[in-house]
C-alpha cells in the first residue's frame, strides 16, 4: 500500500532495540497516530459543516426570489385560478428545492473532495476530487429532485406533516449527494471508494432523520417534513446535518490514520 492511502498500522519496534527500551517509542507514535487521527476528523466534520453553510448561503440568498406569488382574485378563486396557484407554488418548490439540494450536493463534493486529498498529501487528489464532487454531486443534487418531485406531489397533502413521505423524499436525495461525496472524499484510493461512498451515504441519510425528528421537536411550526421548510434556522438545520453526518460517515467508512513511515521489527 502506497504512503498516500488511509491506513493505521500497528507500532513496530526499531531494529536492535529491545521491549523495554522500545516502550516510550511505542507510547510516542502512538500518541502521534492519535493527534493524526483528530486531524482527519477534524478537518472532515470542518469540511462538512462548512459546506452546509455555504449551501444555505446560496440558498437564502435566493428563497424569498423563487416564491410562489399568490394569485388576486377579489373573491372565491375558481377551479382554473385554483389550479394555476397550485401550479406556481409546485413551480415554486421545484426550483426552491433543485436549488437547495443542487448547491448542497456541489460544496459537499467540493470540501470533501478538496479534504480527502489534503490528508493524502495529493495536490493530484485534491483537485481530481474536487472537480469530481462538485460537478457530479451539483448535477446529482439538482436532478435527483427533478425525478422525484412530481411522485411526491402525488402523496403530498398541504394540510398535514406526512413524515414518512418526508424521510423517503428527502432521505433519497440525501443518500445520492452523500455517496457521491464520500466517492470524492477517497478518490485516489480506490481501494477504499466502495466504503467512503457507502459511509456517505448512510450518513447523510442520518442526517436526514435527526433533521426531521429535530425538526418535528424544535421546530414544529417551520413546515419541516416539507421539501423545503419554512424558517432560515430549520433550513440551516437540515444542511448542517446532512452535510456533517455525510462527511463524518464518508471518513469512518475508511481508515482515517495515514500511514506512518515505520520499518519492520528484526529479531
Amino acid at each position: 500500500m502506497s504512503s498516500n492511502e488511509f491506513n493505521s498500522s500497528p507500532t513496530t519496534v526499531p531494529p536492535g532495540m529491545s521491549e523495554p527500551a522500545a516502550s516510550p517509542f511505542a507510547e510516542t507514535t502512538a500518541t502521534h497516530q492519535d493527534a493524526s487521527s483528530l486531524r482527519v476528523w477534524a478537518l472532515v466534520l470542518a469540511a462538512g459543516l462548512l459546506a452546509g453553510l455555504t449551501s444555505w448561503l446560496v440558498g437564502e440568498a435566493f428563497h424569498n426570489r423563487l416564491q410562489s406569488q399568490l394569485l388576486s382574485t377579489g373573491g372565491m378563486p375558481t377551479a382554473e385560478q385554483a389550479r394555476e396557484s397550485a401550479s406556481g407554488i409546485r413551480r415554486a418548490v421545484t426550483l426552491q428545492t433543485t436549488l437547495a439540494f443542487g448547491s448542497l450536493g456541489a460544496a459537499l463534493g467540493l470540501a470533501l473532495g478538496l479534504t480527502g486529498g489534503t490528508i493524502r498529501r495529493s495536490a493530484r487528489s485534491s483537485m481530481i476530487g474536487a472537480i469530481f464532487g462538485t460537478s457530479l454531486g451539483g448535477i446529482a443534487g439538482a436532478l435527483v429532485p427533478l425525478v422525484l418531485l412530481p411522485v411526491y406531489f402525488q402523496f403530498y397533502d398541504p394540510d398535514s406533516d406526512d413524515l414518512v413521505l418526508a424521510l423517503l423524499f428527502q432521505g433519497a436525495i440525501g443518500a445520492i449527494i452523500g455517496a457521491v461525496g464520500g466517492a470524492a472524499y477517497a478518490l485516489g484510493n480506490r481501494s477504499h471508494i466502495v466504503q467512503a461512498l457507502l459511509g456517505g451515504l448512510l450518513g447523510a441519510v442520518a442526517g436526514v432523520l435527526i433533521y426531521e425528528v429535530v425538526g418535528t421537536l424544535v421546530f414544529p411550526l417551520d413546515q419541516t417534513t416539507k421539501p423545503v421548510s419554512a424558517t432560515a434556522v430549520s433550513r440551516l438545520l437540515g444542511r448542517l446535518s446532512i452535510a456533517a453526518l455525510a462527511s463524518a460517515g464518508a471518513a469512518k467508512g475508511i481508515k482515517t490514520t495515514p500511514k506512518a513511515n515505520s520499518r519492520p521489527a528484526t529479531t
